[in-house]
């Protein structure tokens, strides 16, 4: 019927299980350490489950790393700009600010990062504008967003 008709359809249109997706699925629902993210009681149960890496995924789909680590930095300066002009010393401003510097070292720390410019790829194969890092130079990235966070 039409039920079967749209799976053939999903299926045809590459949906569905790849190779061994659908054992390492059961394998991980089956394990004892499972936690289930509805269950989870801390920050590492729920990273475990992925369910927080999925609602990243499906909030930011379509940007890299870089891109939201960048977006988030500016953020955080927007802010801190924002809280040293304001009259009424709202400390909110400066509250968000820290919220996106630590965004922002969330999403760097999920960069691939070089060990020299020479190992960048070249510009052919970059699929996207982003700039590249070698693993010094993200390292001060992260560094200096951790000292806009303490200043904030």
């Amino acid at each position: 019927g039409i039920l079967n008709q749209a799976i053939e359809a999903a299926i045809a249109q590459g949906k569905g299980w790849k190779d061994g997706e659908k054992e390492a699925y059961m394998a991980r629902i089956c394990d004892d350490d499972n936690i289930p993210a509805l269950f989870a009681t801390s920050q590492e149960d729920l990273e475990k489950s992925g369910l927080a890496d999925a609602f990243s995924s499906l909030v930011y789909e379509g940007e890299s790393p870089t891109s939201l680590m960048l977006s988030f930095k500016k953020k955080g300066n927007d802010s801190f700009v924002c809280g040293t002009k304001n009259k009424a010393k709202n400390v909110q401003y400066y509250r968000d600010a820290i919220n996106r510097y630590y965004e922002a070292i969330a999403w760097a720390k999920k960069i691939i990062a070089f060990d020299s410019p020479d190992d960048f790829p070249p510009e052919s194969e970059r699929k996207t504008d982003d700039p590249l890092y070698t693993k010094n130079q993200l390292n001060e990235v992260i560094s200096s967003l951790y000292a806009n966070a303490a200043m904030a």
